[in-house]
């Protein structure tokens, strides 16, 4: 059992990745929308921003989705720059998420993205 599901409880958390990616921040949106689609159970597009407090052109997407028998509440931020895509990705349960705005908030205010 993965150790989030251990005695019913989520733990939230904050992932950052970085991949290749030869195209503009316009192309990341719509192969990251397009991902979440495919890959996230009954998934559902909460909103859409942009996100312009480390980088002048990075998106914010808001969004939810099943794992097992919970709901999972998303933020990703995604940006383009020299040739990486970055995502920054804040998970909670919907449950958990009021009480962590104000934390998901000051990781946002916080980051800094450097190539």
């Amino acid at each position: 059992m993965p150790p989030h599901h251990r005695r019913g409880a989520f733990r939230p958390n904050l992932v950052v990745h970085s991949e290749e990616f030869a195209g503009s921040q316009a192309k990341l949106s719509t192969v990251t929308l397009a991902g979440h689609q495919v890959m996230l159970a009954e998934y559902h597009l909460i909103d859409v921003d942009t996100w312009d407090v480390p980088v002048p052109d990075g998106r914010r997407f808001e969004y939810v989705h099943r794992l097992g028998g919970g709901l999972l509440h998303c933020i990703q931020y995604s940006t383009v720059i020299n040739g990486l895509a970055a995502h920054l990705t804040l998970t909670s349960t919907e449950a958990q998420l009021a009480g962590l705005d104000a934390a998901f908030l000051d990781c946002n205010d916080t980051v800094k993205v450097a190539a």
